[in-house]
């Protein structure tokens, strides 16, 4: 019988993990950069991403948009 690599079909949860952790991290650089620039909003996004569900993808999206718009 030939076995199957289950491991090679999904990513696994802990690499979703990461990717998401990765993704958050890059908010907080780019939105600090832009707070250091002066921009005084930017520090109420910032808060907000600290309080808000740090994985949720739709929410970065929008900060995101936000971000490119300023």
């Amino acid at each position: 019988m030939a076995t199957v690599d289950r491991r090679s079909k999904a990513p696994t949860k802990t690499q979703q993990h990461k990717n998401q952790e990765n993704r958050h991290q890059t908010v907080l650089l780019i939105l600090c950069f832009k707070v250091f620039l002066g921009q005084p909003l930017c520090l109420i996004a910032l808060m907000t991403v600290d309080i808000l569900s740090i994985y949720d993808l739709y929410f970065y999206q929008v900060i995101y948009f936000y971000i490119k718009n300023i």
